[in-house]
């Protein structure tokens, strides 16, 4: 009994550990770029982080997910892109394109949207970062579970110590 409680304290540390280190990350990289950069626009080097806020993308992308995105020589019709527009980062589908200009649409969009310039475009999508998109949109609840596996394993720590 006391072999499995201690294996089971030390799951519950790497568990804990790992959800505080992803979110230390995540708030490091987004507080450098808003407060020192004086930026709304995330990058790693060439990569582009961005978070879902509409359902225009539904049913491959949900709000809340956090997305990367990286710049390309030339994009195709059916890349999914984001793109600055009137100063909100949009990311849809392109549906059709010129030498200059690129024609996109959310998956869930009725309608096209307006002409884009390519020089507009951040970036391809070239993933989708599920993992922490859940923490960030349920960051209150995971802090719970964190607050909870501490107090748990400090209940374990203390039945251990009562066995010895």
């Amino acid at each position: 009994m006391k072999r499995l409680l201690k294996l089971f304290r030390v799951l519950i540390n790497i568990v804990v550990y790992t959800l505080i280190i992803f979110l230390v990350i995540y708030l490091l990289i987004v507080g450098y770029h808003k407060f020192i950069k004086k930026s709304n626009l995330i990058s790693i080097n060439d990569y582009y982080i961005f978070q879902i806020v509409s359902g225009s993308m539904e049913d491959d992308y949900h709000i809340g997910d956090v997305i990367v995105a990286k710049k390309q020589n030339s994009y195709k019709i059916g890349d999914v892109i984001t793109y600055e527009y009137e100063g909100n980062y949009i990311t849809h589908r392109v549906y059709d394109l010129t030498e200059n200009t690129l024609i996109t649409k959310g998956d869930a969009n009725v309608s096209l949207d307006d002409a884009i310039e390519k020089e507009k475009v951040i970036g391809k999508v070239i993933c989708k970062l599920t993992i922490l998109g859940l923490l960030i949109k349920h960051k209150f609840f995971i802090i719970f579970v964190v607050i909870m596996l501490y107090l748990i394993d400090n209940i374990i720590e203390k039945i251990i110590k009562k066995e010895s």
